[in-house]
């Protein structure tokens, strides 16, 4: 039973003429015989607009390019690091290196295939024989693996570094890795990019590509290093867009 008084009946007419019959019966209503909580119609309002607004910020989200954020504040200094890699375990690959690293002027770094792919650098170690390690990344915590070589290495003809401050793989203060070129550098109005940074993206097969984030070679050396970053767009049409461009603090750099 609920309740001796009548109720107030309002009565609403849609287009197609029919009518709709709703009651009040305090937090009850009734509409076209059927009984429903007011409070319930309020929730699944709110649900509704709720997983509305949820819906349009992840479109924002998945349309805006988020780049690499500051995230924790520099080192008090940059560490300067001569990579010696662990000898990793798992099963070895086979494969050869024909001339030294393009990515690292150290001696005892080579490049290598591996099947059809290159790796580069490879690191001698005086802990294994007719073998190198490729694959190594310190900054990503990546052990690599061995490289049992087919061929002997060649006599090599060891360039000078050229210049102490020549790091293969830089670690910054916005949370990216940025590991240096040895392919075809991109260039940005006369300016080489030489590393691509781990924060691009640009997968196999985009087109165009999102953004690429890339360092030059320009590094402003102190107790604390700076890395010019570039984040560009390139289009289908070839032209290249400036997203972003600054200097990062580098926390950590191997060679």
């Amino acid at each position: 039973m609920l309740g001796r008084q009548a109720p107030y009946v309002p009565k609403f007419r849609r287009r197609n003429n029919d009518s709709l019959t709703i009651e009040d019966h305090g937090d009850i209503r009734k509409i076209n015989g059927a009984y429903y909580r007011q409070a319930r119609l309020v929730r699944d309002f709110a649900a509704c607009h709720y997983a509305f607004l949820v819906a349009i910020g992840l479109a924002l989200m998945v349309a805006t390019p988020v780049f690499a954020q500051r995230t924790r504040p520099p080192a008090d200094s940059t560490e300067d690091l001569n990579f010696r890699p662990t000898v990793p375990k798992g099963e070895p690959r086979s494969g050869y290196c024909w001339i030294v690293s393009s990515a690292s002027t150290e001696r005892g770094a080579w490049r290598c295939y591996v099947g059809d792919y290159i790796y580069d650098p490879c690191f001698e170690t005086p802990r294994l024989s007719e073998a190198v390690i490729c694959g190594a990344n310190p900054a990503t915590n990546e052990s690599g693996f061995i490289l049992q070589l087919t061929k002997p290495l060649p006599a090599a003809s060891w360039h000078q570094p050229l210049s102490r401050y020549s790091p293969w793989l830089l670690k910054l203060a916005d949370g990216s890795v940025c590991e240096r070129e040895t392919g075809t550098a991109d260039w940005y109005h006369g300016t080489p990019l030489l590393y691509g940074c781990s924060d691009s993206r640009c997968l196999f097969g985009d087109a165009p590509c999102p953004y690429e984030a890339e360092l030059t070679d320009h590094v402003k050396h102190g107790r604390i290093w700076m890395a010019e970053k570039f984040v560009l767009k390139r289009s289908s049409t070839a032209k290249t867009i400036l997203l972003k461009h600054e200097w990062v603090a580098v926390e950590e750099a191997w060679r």
